[in-house]
């Protein structure tokens, strides 16, 4: 369900942004009420790719829009590569990207999969892109030749034969991590996996309750993580360990953090008008 020296695919970090939990119990310094269809988000840093109905959208911390273009496709993941300096965004069966700073074609095709896309993140010069929730598939993007490198199937990425799923899959920040949410069926035990990137072998494993989890990565290789349209989120330190959690006031659809302005974004529904609307915090 969106990122990421000399050449890296990390998210254009400041390791001073520390991000604290307290802040959300705040109102929120800015809303905005947008119509998504997709409930994924990337950043580069400065601003937030979103993706309202029938379009993609750059959003600075002010709310404002920056950019926006048509799309005709289900965006499923996004991520940012700062090796590509472009974004990189997965439908159900592409890769596309999406160079902000063309002043022509900004939306390319560049490959089409032959299984469904679950999730997909990135770091240095390799992709990462899991399919049917079991499936990871690493390729490379040097030269966008985009050059298959690695297959790994179950059970190495998850016990599907005993409804295990992948539910989401990113990288920290500096690349040592690969964090896996593991979901499925009420008898399957809910973790967040720290993993080797290397060969998927689980270095830390933090026991979660049931749900869909999303991952975000955050600076000083933490992570951020809710359960999809619920109310609680997560904040894990390095080591996969809780660090903060706390209960939202509004089921949670997609985070964002813009860090080059301290700003953390918060795509939240209102259940009873079914509307959605991005909530601003500084940190």
């Amino acid at each position: 369900m969106a990122e990421q020296s000399s050449t890296n695919c990390k998210p254009d970090v400041r390791e001073e942004v520390i991000v604290t939990l307290k802040k959300l119990i705040e109102e929120p310094r800015k809303r905005v009420q947008i119509d998504f269809d997709r409930k994924v988000m990337a950043t580069d840093g400065q601003y937030l790719l979103c993706f309202p109905k029938g379009k993609l959208s750059l959003i600075d911390a002010q709310g404002k829009e920056h950019l926006s273009i048509n799309r005709d496709f289900m965006a499923i993941d996004v991520c940012w590569s700062s090796y590509l300096n472009q974004f990189l965004i997965c439908s159900l069966d592409e890769l596309y990207l999406f160079k902000t700073e063309s002043e022509n074609e900004k939306l390319i095709e560049v490959m089409k999969f032959n299984k469904k896309v679950s999730a997909a993140t990135c770091f240095d010069q390799t992709l990462f892109v899991c399919f049917s929730h079991k499936i990871i598939e690493v390729y490379s993007m040097q030269q966008t030749n985009w050059k298959l490198l690695q297959r790994f199937d179950p059970p190495l990425t998850c016990n599907f034969d005993a409804d295990e799923i992948i539910a989401d899959l990113k990288f920290n920040s500096d690349g040592s991590y690969l964090a896996v949410a593991i979901g499925g069926t009420k008898n399957v035990q809910n973790q967040l996996q720290l993993r080797s990137p290397t060969d998927l072998t689980v270095l830390h494993r933090l026991d979660l309750d049931s749900g869909i989890h999303c991952l975000h990565s955050l600076p000083n290789n933490e992570y951020l993580l809710h359960a999809f349209l619920d109310k609680e989120l997560f904040l894990i330190n390095a080591d996969g360990k809780m660090k903060q959690k706390l209960r939202y006031d509004r089921l949670i659809e997609s985070v964002g953090l813009i860090v080059n302005e301290k700003c953390l974004v918060i795509q939240a529904l209102h259940l009873f008008t079914f509307t959605s609307e991005m909530r601003f915090y500084d940190f």
